[in-house]
């Protein structure tokens, strides 16, 4: 019987800082695509 392989443990936190970082990005990116909406006039004065 087969046991599933372990995760190595540099590749399990790389894979974390990879997916909380991308977060970051995206968060970023929505915000700045609200930011670029024509509705937003009061930003440009």
């Amino acid at each position: 019987m087969r046991t599933a392989p372990q995760p190595d443990p540099y590749q399990e936190r790389l894979n974390k800082k990879i997916r909380r970082r991308t977060d970051v990005v995206d968060t970023f990116l929505f915000l700045g695509a609200g930011l670029q909406e024509p509705g937003c006039g009061w930003l440009v004065g």
